[in-house]
Order: structure tokens, then C-alpha cells, then sequence
């Protein structure tokens, strides 16, 4: 697996036929905006094999921080034989082929404080780009509900609430909760583990006018045959070829769950964001996942749509179109 925010994976995110590629984003003490998921820079690359920036480790905290760092700075890292990419760099990588950019916002408040307003970086560099445009195929992500209502203000692109299954969210994923995200977004990208323990949240958000992405699938087939019939409208995935084949082999049961459906809906189809992780991640997420989906309650194996008759099918058919 290539290492996480590199253009590595992404090409390779790319080559296995995903839709879109996620970029997660941080600031630079210039305020350039990098791919890196950490703000500290110590899990993903190799700062202490580097003696001339020991002295920019945080005694308090602990851990060298990408903000003390300048982008010249951060070119002498490697991110297991990677560069950190750029912004920039990640916008030529998909420019002239039919893959968007999924770009989260982290740490919005951490990087504000700062006097380093990512949002208004974001807006900058989409507007260079030429992609702070309906249609640009282009979605910003955070969890920071105030980092995306100022993004609301600034750019045109479609925002997406991201959400774990802490108790936290309780609230924004009722009906009047959702219906305030709407205010503002467009979608919600939610754990799986809530899409599984509350199984009338996709129709809720589908109501309030939100589509709904999952996080994080990998190369299991009854995972994302479940959630496909779920009908979520995206999927992040450390297995986009999986998940691409997986949405191929099932679009006629979709779509005959639907005969009613209109054209526009039949043709419209779940997206794959591909989202590279290390592979430390996956494994810790492969063992949850094995405990995380219902039984089928004819036996034991874990309940996917093709094992299970015992529960009505929903419609997963009328996605809605998020650019």
C-alpha cells in the first residue's frame, strides 16, 4: 500500500477506478496548504532522522507541528520515500481526467488560532485553480461545523458534514438536526458503525435533501454489499477496486428495487472516494469491522444483502447528485 497523502496513493487511488480522491488538509507556517492527516508531523514522516529540527520539537506538547514549519522546510521530509504533497501539486495530479478532489479540512479551529485561516487558504487556492465553480467536481469535508458555514460564505463546491458515532452527534442526526446541516450542506459523511447501529439514518438525511457518504470500508464485499443496499451514496474506501467492482456487480438489484425510479436516478450511482491509510490503520479496522454488522438471523454468518431476506431491502437507487 503506498503511504497516506502521498501522490503515490493517489495515483493508485486513481488507477483502481475511484471517483474521487481524498486529500486531507493542513497549513504551513507560510500558510501553504499541504496533504498531511496529522498536524504533527512525527507518526507519517521522518522528522527525527533530521538533526537540524530537533530544536522544533514542542517541549509543552511534545511532537514537531507542520505550522512551525515552512513549505522549503517540509520538502526535506519524507513520508516513506514520499514528498508531502501540495495542494497544487494534488489539483494537477486529477487535472484533464474524470476524478474529483475530496478535500478535508483538519483541525480548522487549531490552525485559525494560529492567524492561519485555512478556509479563506482553501478559497484562494480553489480560485486559482479555477475550481470554486459549480460542476468543478470538487467536495470539502470537515468536522468542524463553523469552519464549513464560513466555507458556506466563500466557495460555490459542495461541503460535507463529517460525523463519527460519538454520542456527540446525537442530536445533528435527528430529523431537525439534519434538516440544520442542510442549512449549510449538502451531505454527511458518516462512521459506519452509526449507519449500522441506526438503520433509519440514510433515509433521514436523504429527506432533509443530504446525501450520505461512509467511512471506512476495505476489501470485504459483504461490507460494501451491505452499505451499497443501504443506499448510501458514496463510499471511502482502502479498497476502491473492491468497491468498484462491488457497485458494478450490484446496480441491476439496485436499480430493480427501484422500478419507479427516473432515469436521471437509475444512472446516477454511489460514488468511491479512495482514502489511503496506513496499513496499521486497516488491520485496526478490519478487526472492528468483524464484530461491527448485524447476524443474519438464519444462521451465523454476517448479514449482507445477498444472504439476508429477513429484513425489507430499502430503495438505494435515487442518489443524489453532489456536484
Amino acid at each position: 500500500m503506498a503511504p497516506e497523502n502521498t501522490l503515490a496513493a493517489f495515483r493508485a487511488g486513481i488507477e483502481a477506478g475511484a471517483d474521487y480522491i481524498e486529500a486531507d488538509l493542513v497549513s504551513t507556517q507560510d500558510g501553504q496548504l499541504v496533504a498531511s492527516h496529522d498536524a504533527e508531523l512525527s507518526r507519517t514522516t521522518d522528522i527525527e532522522r533530521h538533526p537540524e529540527f530537533r530544536n522544533r520539537r514542542r517541549t509543552l506538547t511534545g511532537g514537531w507541528y507542520v505550522d512551525d514549519f515552512t513549505l522549503a522546510e517540509l520538502r526535506e521530509l519524507r513520508v516513506q520515500g514520499e514528498r508531502i504533497p501540495t495542494l497544487p501539486e494534488i489539483i494537477a495530479l486529477v487535472r484533464n481526467t474524470p476524478v474529483g478532489l475530496y478535500l478535508e479540512v483538519k483541525q480548522p479551529a487549531y490552525f485559525n488560532r494560529k492567524g492561519l485561516h485555512v478556509e479563506r487558504l482553501l478559497d484562494a487556492a480553489l480560485e486559482v485553480a479555477k475550481l470554486d465553480r459549480r460542476g468543478a467536481h470538487v467536495i470539502i469535508e470537515s468536522f468542524d461545523p463553523n469552519s464549513l458555514r464560513e466555507l458556506r460564505g466563500l466557495v460555490v463546491v459542495p461541503l460535507v458534514q463529517l460525523m463519527t458515532e460519538a454520542s456527540k452527534w446525537d442530536d445533528d442526526v435527528r430529523p431537525e438536526g439534519l434538516r440544520a446541516i442542510a442549512r449549510y450542506a449538502k451531505g454527511i459523511g458518516v462512521g459506519k458503525e452509526r449507519i449500522v447501529h441506526d438503520g433509519g439514518l440514510v433515509r433521514r438525511a436523504h429527506a432533509a435533501g443530504l446525501y450520505v457518504h461512509v467511512w471506512v470500508l476495505d476489501d470485504d464485499e459483504a461490507d460494501n454489499e451491505y452499505f451499497l443496499a443501504k443506499g448510501v451514496d458514496g463510499i471511502f474506501s482502502d479498497a476502491p477496486e473492491v468497491a468498484v467492482r462491488v457497485r458494478s456487480s450490484t446496480a441491476p438489484e439496485r436499480a430493480a428495487a427501484c422500478p419507479k425510479a427516473s432515469p436521471a436516478a437509475l444512472t446516477s450511482r454511489p460514488e468511491v472516494i479512495t482514502k489511503a491509510d496506513p496499513p496499521a490503520q486497516v488491520a485496526v479496522r478490519r478487526r472492528a469491522r468483524r464484530t461491527a454488522l448485524p447476524r443474519d438471523p438464519r444462521g451465523d454468518q454476517r448479514c449482507s444483502p445477498a444472504r439476508c431476506s429477513a429484513r425489507p431491502r430499502p430503495c438505494a437507487c435515487a442518489v443524489l447528485d453532489p456536484r
